[in-house]
């Protein structure tokens, strides 16, 4: 009977025990369930806070890249506008510059025909003396010496010819035959026209030059200036180089209205 109270006890104990073991474990397992629900809220709470900054954040950032986007597209339109202007101020500088180099070159062209024009008068000009030298050319080979009145000297005029004259000099022909390389004659006849005999020896320079068929009184003088005192100085002359000469000095100090050509210079120096 005791030993069968001693187990009841026993076993009553252990049930006290497991009671107190199992009322522990609920206990504790309610708190831990309290701790995860305060836990989820606090989380909860903080992520209804988080979401609520961004979305604050994100409409804040809205609201400024809208405004930028504002900013920029006004920016584009004020520079397109600028750029628009531009265009238009380079278009009316270059259509400026267009009209303006167009006139220039309407004015050049303009100039161009009339040197044009000049030139071919010269050309035709020149084209004329040229063929009546060629004449004058055929008509020497059947007469090689030009004779001419005496007056027909640069420098012999009225009163200096009546002189010559009266000493039997008529034409450039005589006055080469009385003076040329004849200084006696050359010293009497200065003395008797009271000139110089230097002006004798230039009267008969051109004289002499003169015989050439095509060579008048002013182109025996330009010749006679720059150092031809003789058909013989021509023929040892370089045509080029004279013909250089004729025209420098011509045009510093006008005595023909043109020049002879440098075939024509040439043509001559084949006569003689």
């Amino acid at each position: 009977m005791s030993y069968i109270l001693a187990q009841i006890l026993v076993c009553l104990l252990i049930a006290g025990i497991i009671g107190a073991i199992i009322g522990w474990i609920m206990r504790g397992g309610c708190s831990c369930e309290d701790e995860l629900l305060a836990k989820d809220l606090e989380l909860s709470e903080k992520l209804a806070l988080a979401n609520a900054q961004w979305e604050e954040k994100f409409q804040t950032q809205t609201k400024e890249f809208d405004m930028q986007r504002q900013s920029l597209n006004a920016s584009l339109s004020s520079s397109k506008s600028d750029a628009q202007r531009a265009i238009s101020d380079l278009e009316n500088k270059w259509e400026g510059k267009v009209q303006g180099i167009k006139g220039d070159y309407d004015a050049k062209i303009s100039g161009l025909g009339l040197e044009k024009q000049s030139l071919q008068e010269n050309l035709d000009k020149e084209k004329t003396y040229a063929e009546n030298v060629e004449k004058k050319l055929v008509a020497a080979a059947e007469n090689m010496d030009e004779c001419y009145d005496i007056q027909e000297v640069e420098g012999i005029g009225p009163s200096y010819g009546k002189q010559l004259k009266s000493m039997g000099i008529e034409t450039t022909c005589n006055l080469v035959e009385a003076f040329c390389k004849k200084d006696e004659n050359i010293e009497k006849a200065a003395n008797a026209m009271k000139v110089d005999p230097e002006t004798i020896k230039a009267w008969t320079s051109m004289a002499d030059l003169m015989k050439i068929p095509g060579v008048g009184g002013q182109y025996a003088e330009l010749m006679q200036i720059v150092g031809v005192s003789s058909r013989e100085d021509l023929v040892n002359a370089d045509a080029s180089v004279l013909y250089d000469e004729m025209v420098n000095f011509n045009k510093k100090s006008p005595i023909v209205p043109t020049v002879p050509t440098l075939q024509t210079l040439k043509g001559w120096i084949d006569l003689v």
